[in-house]
């Protein structure tokens, strides 16, 4: 699959695609001219409801860990996410 056809089948812009592209190559040492990597994504780890009681956990790829108060708000946890 071309890049082009990858970020338009998944509704991305152009330059966020190409950014993080690049930022990926960057950190793994990648050429241009090593295409995609397969990724394998395994099932989730749910935890028990003890460990989330009162609590929202976004973990991004790169390890970021954002927590918050569940008595946030959908828009605001949705505002937090934008700004990160």
């Amino acid at each position: 699959m071309s890049a082009r056809a990858f970020y338009r089948q998944h509704n991305l812009p152009e330059r966020i695609f190409y950014y993080w592209r690049r930022k990926y190559r960057e950190a793994h040492g990648l050429s241009a001219e090593n295409g995609f990597v397969p990724v394998e994504i395994g099932s989730p780890v749910l935890p028990s409801v003890d460990e989330t009681r009162g609590i929202v956990q976004i973990q991004y790829p790169n390890g970021v860990l954002v927590t918050v108060n569940k008595s946030v708000s959908i828009s605001g946890i949705k505002a937090l996410i934008k700004a990160i």
